[in-house]
């Protein structure tokens, strides 16, 4: 298996989000939503939702457009040998069809981290990804034999609302978010809100905030010239520099200085 082309978190405007290929392509494409468009596919219609992920074969047919939000989400292209692709059609992967995940923050680790490794291009990076893209793949036939009732917190009746709060933290993590401000999103007190929270997600609410941020910073300083305090005042919710600095250095290792001299292609 091997990459085409890739984009993490890709956010397209609602007003400039329509692709139809009649003829399709002559690559898989595969798109994980963290908004909702519409995909149409063999003559059928549907609402691609947050958390669920979209794969059309290749040559296939494809029309996909804005529902009037944003589209955010994460894509690639690849390609494979034809004993991949009878090695998933065995495995249950359906192609054309919105598939429902259990586990959708997962899969757009994977696509981050593929996005990396093709970014770097070195000369192992070809390996690497097919090993993801392996692990990938692997990963969805599980999430698909998987019962959606057995996960132990889908009966809890604060579930979707929680799970939906996470993913609007993931997706606008630059926003001025407040313990405060995202317990009340969720209409319940915030010691409750940090309980819940912990218990489904296994982490903090302040965890995840940190980490979104460091991430969206990631892409901020590769895709542009800005300056740190830019990026780090006006683009990802930091009221002080110098703590976005040091959060930075201890989620990645590096000073954002460094990982963009590291990493920004020239």
């Amino acid at each position: 298996m091997n990459i085409k082309y890739i984009h993490y978190q890709t956010r397209d405007h609602k007003d400039h989000y329509y692709y139809n290929r009649p003829d399709g392509i002559d690559e898989y494409v595969l798109i994980l939503a963290h908004t909702q468009a519409w995909f149409c596919s063999n003559g059928e219609k549907y609402l691609l939702k947050p958390h669920q992920m979209f794969i059309y074969d290749k040559r296939q047919p494809q029309l996909f457009y804005s529902a009037d939000v944003d589209f955010v989400h994460d894509w690639f292209h690849f390609d494979m040998s034809e004993e991949e692709y009878v090695g998933l059609k065995k495995n249950g992967i359906p192609f054309g069809v919105p598939i429902s995940l259990r586990n959708a923050a997962l899969f757009s680790d994977y696509i981050k981290m593929l996005s990396r490794v093709h970014e770097q291009n070195h000369p192992r990076s070809a390996a690497v990804i097919h090993g993801l893209m392996t692990c990938f793949f692997e990963s969805l036939a599980d999430d698909l034999t998987i019962r959606e009732e057995e996960n132990p917190h889908a009966d809890h009746p604060l579930w979707p609302t929680m799970s939906e709060f996470r993913s609007k933290l993931r997706i606008y993590p630059y926003q001025s978010w407040t313990l405060e401000l995202a317990a009340s999103s969720c209409n319940i007190s915030k010691t409750w809100f940090q309980h819940l929270y912990r218990l489904f997600f296994d982490t903090t609410f302040q965890q995840d905030l940190t980490d979104f941020r460091i991430e969206y910073a990631k892409k901020m300083l590769l895709q542009s010239d800005d300056k740190i305090e830019y990026i780090a005042m006006n683009m990802c919710g930091y009221n002080n520099t110098v703590h976005f600095i040091r959060q930075f250095k201890a989620v990645t290792g590096f000073t954002p200085s460094l990982y963009r001299k590291q990493y920004k292609q020239s």
